[in-house]
This record gives C-alpha cells, structure tokens and sequence, in this order.
C-alpha cells in the first residue's frame, strides 16, 4: 500500500481548563506522536498514493466532563464536531516520477457537556462557541531521489494546544507542527478567527512511499507566545534535526503547558489577538511556477536566513521580518524547492554535449549542425568506455581546446554512409 493518514488534533495539556474554562476536564498530556491519546478534537484523513485518491475527514471528540458530574461523550449526531474544509488534490501516481498533493482540511466542534444545551442550542452557541481550525498540507514526493518534500500551515482560534503529523503505511510517524495555546478558552474561541497558529516545512527520505531516518529542516514556527507572534521552534529547543526521529522528539518534547505566564492565561481570562493569516494557497495562477518566477521573486523566496519581502505573495506574507528564519508561503515555496533542489542536481551534473556535423561537401552545401546537451553524473561519465576513434585520431581539431580533466569522445562516419545519405538529401 502506499498510503498517508493525516491526523490534526486539538487538546488541552492540563488536568483541566482552569476557571476561564469553567474547570472541564483536559487531557492532561503532552504533544504526542501515539495515535491512542486523547483530544478534545481531532481529524483523520488518508491519501492513497497509488490511486491517487483520499478519504472524505473523520472528525470526532473524545468525552468532555466535569468535576461536577456533567458529562457528553458526543454520541448524539448534532454534539459531535465536524469537518469545516476537506479537498485534496493529487497527481497520477509514478513509481520513479514525482507526484504532488495537495489538500485542505479543518473543523469546528463545541463542549457540549454543559446541561440543556440541547434545548438552548442556540443560546448556548453564543455563550460557549466553536473551536476552529484549518490546515493546509503540500507534498512533493520525487521517487526517482527518494525524497519527500512538505510544507504545512495551521490557522485558526489559536486556543487550545494543536499538533498535526502524517503516518505512512508502515505506521511510521511523521511530525508536521505542533501550537502551544494562546488567550483563554472564554475569549479565544468566540468566531472562525484564522489567525496563524503552525508552519513547518521540511525535506524527508522516502523510499518505497515510507518515511526514512533523514530530514532536512526548512524551518518551524509556532505563533505561541503571550501575544501570539512567532516562536522559531528550533532555536527554542536548541535542537537542528537531522534525523526523523529529533525532528519528532523535538516536538514531543516541547513544554505543551507553557511558562507561568502562559499558564496564568488559564486562570485569568485573557484575549490574545494574534496574526491574521490564511491556510489558503496562492492559487492556480503564475507564481505556482517557479520557472516564470523572477530572479528578484526566487532571491527574496529563500527558505532560510532571509528577512527580505516575500515579492510573489505580497497580500499576507509581505512583511519584513526581524528573525533569522521567515514565514513564507508554504505551498509556493514547497513548490520553489523542489524546483532548486531539482536546479541544483542538474547543475551537479556533468553536460555531455552530442554534435552531429557533417563534413564537407555537405557543409558548405547548407547541412545543419545539431548540438544536444545532455545532463549526465561524473561518476557515469569517467566510467564511459568502448570504442573511440576521436580520442585516438592526434589531429581531431577539438583535441586542442581539451583542458585538464577533460574527455574527447566521437565517431566518424563512413564513407559509404555519407555517400547514402548524400544521394537522398
């Protein structure tokens, strides 16, 4: 099989939501990568690489309640929360080509553990509103390099804790991002507020459609402090992946419950107004192609150490950052960097250059000179061996523009062949 299951979760990290959450139950856990924990929230949806098709998200809560009794294990099909965006896009599957996904997914749910609330449904909606969120998830997968390139972005009220990861089909676990709370449940919630709460993006092996050891870290934010601005997940841990296994230990390992201010927004309620953002991509239009991009437009796209404006999407990642990591649109510059990764490996290579040139007469009757240039790995080409004339002929007149290094490669044709193809010009 070749699948991936995305799972989005939110989850309170304390025993309970404090006074400003009316002292319900929490989770009383931390990040996690098991699949078996509890969520206040939390959202399943499966890719089929091969069939180039998802499932439609599952949405579901585990049991609220309450020290006083009060309890809703959200079995009623008008408690249960459900999905708010669930599109995927995916090309056709190659076994040594690459493949692209594209997907959307979000959701909306309320405690409904309180008591009449299903009488006053609509009173209640006003006093305690939905909890939202909304990602967006963009995968470039290049079987020919055995790579997997993702570039993923969370939006939405900001309260409570959030994580999301990716499980391929060997049930290896992959980390996407993960949101320490912002605000107080009683502010935090009220509206769809889309303010941006994750954005991770990063490079993975991926042999035979499975997660591998290697990674290599683009960059990790978590808009996660008092006022909700960013937080370089990296330089908070002091960690620098490498390997599959740090990037998702440095997510477990992260504080969920957060400092003693953080943590005195549970007592006090607190309003946090964070950034607005969008999970939305830039959309089918020109900048999805880096190729027609501008040299000024990929420059000030770098996906580390730039603080520069991001040109191609002026409307919410236009700003001037103070940090040595940026937060650019994850979509596009997934997209741009496969397209340098891709630039790059090309530029590694050798260029073979083919020229098919025939000699006099037929040269100065007008024949055409064809020159081919064709991309091909040092190794391959030192190894080339066979037969040879043009390396063996001492007067060949390349052989004077040879420099150290270099191969002359090529054959003469026959008399008899030019003769033939003379007679059919």
């Amino acid at each position: 099989m070749s699948t991936l299951t995305l799972h989005v979760r939110s989850f309170h990290p304390l025993a309970n939501f404090g006074p400003s959450g009316l002292l319900f139950h929490g989770d009383n856990r931390g990040f996690s990568q098991s699949l078996s924990v509890t969520s206040r929230i939390r959202l399943r949806k499966t890719f089929d690489l091969a069939a180039a098709s998802a499932t439609p998200s599952v949405v579901a809560s585990d049991v609220s309640s309450h020290p006083f009794g009060m309890e809703q294990d959200y079995s009623a099909a008008n408690t249960r929360p459900h999905a708010t965006s669930d599109g995927a896009q995916i090309d056709a599957y190659r076994e040594d080509g690459d493949q692209g996904l594209q997907a959307m997914v979000g959701y909306t749910g309320q405690n409904f553990a309180m008591p009449f609330v299903q009488t006053f449904k609509g009173g209640y909606d006003a006093v305690v509103p939905g909890l939202d969120v909304t990602c967006s998830l963009h995968l470039e997968i290049d079987r020919d390099e055995e790579k997997l390139s993702f570039a993923f972005r969370m939006v939405g009220d900001g309260f409570t804790n959030a994580e999301a990861l990716l499980v391929d089909s060997a049930q290896n676990v992959l980390m996407l991002a993960t949101h320490r709370r912002i605000g107080s449940a009683l502010h935090q919630l009220r509206g769809d507020r889309r303010i941006v709460m994750a954005s991770s993006a990063a490079e993975v092996d991926f042999a035979q459609d499975r997660f591998g050891s290697g990674i290599d870290v683009h960059w990790c934010l978590d808009y996660a402090t008092v006022a909700g601005a960013q937080v370089d997940v990296l330089e908070e841990t002091g960690q620098d992946p490498s390997s599959v296994s740090a990037w998702n230990s440095m997510h477990t390992n992260r504080d969920a419950r957060g400092g003693f201010l953080r943590r005195s927004q549970d007592v006090v309620p607190t309003y946090a107004p964070g950034r607005a953002g969008s999970s939305m991509p830039c959309g089918p239009c020109a900048r999805w192609n880096p190729a027609r991009w501008s040299s000024a437009q990929r420059a000030t796209s770098s996906h580390k150490g730039s603080s520069s404006v991001d040109t191609h999407h002026p409307d919410h990642f236009g700003r001037r950052r103070r940090d040595r990591r940026r937060d650019p649109c994850g979509p596009c510059l997934s997209i741009l960097h496969a397209y340098r990764a891709d630039t790059e490996r090309r530029d590694a290579m050798l260029r073979s250059h083919l020229t098919l040139c025939v000699d006099e007469p037929l040269l100065s009757e007008g024949s055409t000179v064809i020159v081919a240039s064709i991309p091909i790995p040092e190794a391959e080409w030192r190894a080339l061996a066979g037969p040879n004339p043009a390396a063996e002929d001492e007067d060949n007149r390349k052989r004077p523009q040879l420099k150290e290094g270099d191969r002359l490669f090529g054959a003469y044709a026959l008399d008899a062949f030019m003769t033939f193809y003379q007679d059919r010009l």
